[in-house]
């Protein structure tokens, strides 16, 4: 976002909406519809896609289209929303999503970088194992990429459940990620990798722990406000049962509750790492509180898509409750 000098006004930058409308999130929202409006809907914009954007490799990459993380978003999606939306599209549209998705995963495959100290590796990854699982992918590539999960959950989960970057909603984030993964294993009929599941039940854990009533998260290190169900659903699509974690001492957190109220605590040190010192929030002993569900004090944070010297400004001690 940038702010209009004369209004003040909040203004999502053109390269925000490219990233939102190159990942294809909105196909995933036409899917949960499900109606034959949504489809001719859905079918219209991939073909309106295809049309405006190149998939030759011999052609220059526009940067959006083509960042790894935008393009393994879009793999997701598009494999997630092929059956209800694409899978009876016209012959010819069909071929062309196939041609142009066996190009883009080529392209994932070459320019993943295995770098388990990344956390947006997790979306690479979920995305090449899921190409594996539908047979996008030869299943010989399968152990490869787990091996590669494996590790990255070595290096970027804390033994509480908790991320290294002691950001909640990362912790949320694998929790999705890895749910959706679990979910595409039994539905090829594959065992869920033990390291996935013992992943699942640690993070489920620290994640109720770190939630309001409402299900909601605090905003710490970079979170922010998820809606409540969603956490929720992830959790239950875990299918872990087990309690709430009673501390994160790993991750730096302590929650207190007493009747109607909750409070959480930041009584931690910096995050471990170079990136994750760069996006350190100077938080130590800030605290939310949420009286009868309902925030009573929290955290500034919680604006995406701005610039540096906001950014800047989200991390310094007065934007948090300390």
């Amino acid at each position: 976002r940038k702010a209009d000098r004369q209004t003040g006004v909040q203004i999502i930058s053109n390269n925000a909406f490219s990233d939102i409308s190159h990942d294809w999130v909105w196909l995933h929202n036409l899917a949960a519809i499900s109606t034959p409006e949504a489809q001719e809907k859905a079918q219209k914009l991939v073909h309106e896609w295809l049309e405006n954007t190149s998939t030759d490799h011999d052609l220059p990459l526009i940067s959006e289209t083509w960042m790894e993380s935008t393009l393994a978003a879009r793999i997701c999606q598009w494999i997630y929303g092929w059956d209800n939306l694409l899978s009876d599209s016209e012959p010819a549209l069909k071929n062309s999503v196939g041609d142009s998705f066996g190009k883009q995963i080529h392209h994932l495959v070459t320019i993943f970088d295995n770098e388990p100290n990344k956390f947006d590796s997790i979306l690479s990854l979920k995305a090449l194992l899921l190409c594996c699982l539908t047979d996008c992918l030869h299943e010989r590539f399968i152990s490869q990429y787990e091996a590669n999960l494996e590790e990255f959950i070595k290096t970027q989960q804390l033994p509480d459940g908790g991320i290294v970057n002691r950001n909640p909603t990362s912790s949320a984030i694998l929790l999705e990620h890895l749910s959706d993964l679990r979910q595409a294993y039994l539905e090829t009929e594959r065992q869920v990798p033990a390291f996935v599941q013992h992943s699942l039940d640690r993070v489920s854990s620290h994640l109720k722990l770190m939630s309001f009533k409402d299900g909601r998260l605090p905003r710490f290190q970079g979170g922010y406000n998820l809606p409540g169900f969603a956490l929720k659903d992830g959790i239950k699509r875990s299918a872990y049962q087990g309690a709430a974690a009673p501390s994160a001492p790993h991750s730096g957190y302590e929650k207190i509750t007493s009747g109607k109220t909750e409070i959480i605590m930041d009584i931690g040190t910096s995050a471990n790492g170079k990136l994750n010192q760069k996006n350190y929030h100077a938080s130590i002993g800030a605290m939310e509180i949420y009286v009868d569900e309902k925030p009573m004090i929290v955290n500034c944070g919680d604006v995406q898509f701005t610039d540096s010297a906001w950014l800047l400004a989200q991390r310094s001690s007065s934007a948090h409750s300390t």
